[in-house]
């Protein structure tokens, strides 16, 4: 597996400027407590309780976030 690192800003920017990703697959502000790699994707659990679904995960939060550390 190959990790690529890059200025989360500029990332969050690319994203909007192209609307690859819809507003509603972006989160911010929250904290990943755990992140489960299975045959339809990711399952992202969060520390307010909330979960999310995605084909993809893009973590740009950090060299030491769970994103991270679980890949």
């Amino acid at each position: 597996m190959t990790t690529n690192l890059f200025n989360q800003c500029k990332i969050y920017e690319e994203f909007c400027r192209t609307q690859v990703i819809p507003n509603e697959g972006v989160h911010l502000g929250k904290k990943v407590l755990t992140v489960d790699q299975g045959g339809n994707g990711v399952l992202l659990r969060f520390s307010d309780a909330s979960e999310a679904e995605s084909d993809i995960l893009i973590g740009a939060n950090g060299a030491f976030s769970a994103v991270h550390q679980d890949f």
